[in-house]
């Protein structure tokens, strides 16, 4: 809910959204995926979007963590896509005190998507209240949502198959390691 006492993050037709994803790994990267699916789907042509993607791992290295603060501190909309735990990898929460510092007060929102508990995080709310808390200090606007836990499990199910999977070409490899016995083509070859 956009507050009252700030500017809208548009100010008329064709301004782009600048909106900066952050996941922690395949399974919340897929359901980041889900929700700029999402948003370009009901959007409509009115509002161009500007996505830039970073990965917890991405946000370990110095100097694209430093990139990505520049554009999150400019961002209208900032995207967590992770699990819920207690807190944030340290790296993580460096890097978003490094942009939320020099936002100035600018409108935007936090928005942070949770997949299911996992067995050793359940019952742990950290997460949610330290970027609830962040979008307090920084002036912005809090969204939270929860995946359903079938969709999820599903997906995590979906991306282990495609993982462990043998690869594609070692799946045919024997059909086209045999000598062809045929000149014909077609079944009756």
């Amino acid at each position: 809910m956009m507050k009252t006492d700030q500017r809208p993050f548009f100010r008329r037709a064709g301004d782009s959204l600048r909106v900066g994803v952050v996941y922690e790994d395949k399974a919340t990267h897929v359901r980041a995926l889900h929700t700029y699916d999402y948003l370009l789907a009901h959007a409509g042509s009115e509002i161009e979007f500007q996505f830039s993607w970073w990965s917890f791992d991405l946000l370990r290295e110095a100097r694209r963590a430093e990139d990505a603060a520049r554009i999150a501190e400019a961002a209208e909309l900032v995207i967590f896509s992770t699990w819920p735990g207690r807190e944030l990898p340290p790296a993580v929460t460096a890097w978003i005190e490094s942009w939320v510092a020099r936002r100035a007060g600018r409108s935007g929102a936090i928005a942070a998507l949770f997949s299911p508990p996992r067995a050793e995080t359940a019952g742990a709310s950290g997460r949610r209240a330290y970027l609830q808390n962040v979008a307090k200090k920084a002036g912005m606007d809090f969204l939270a949502h929860e995946a359903e836990p079938m969709l999820t499990a599903y997906f995590a199910e979906l991306d282990e198959l495609v993982h462990h999977a043998a690869p594609l070409g070692l799946l045919y490899q024997d059909a086209f390691d045999r000598p062809d016995s045929s000149p014909y083509w077609g079944v009756n070859g």
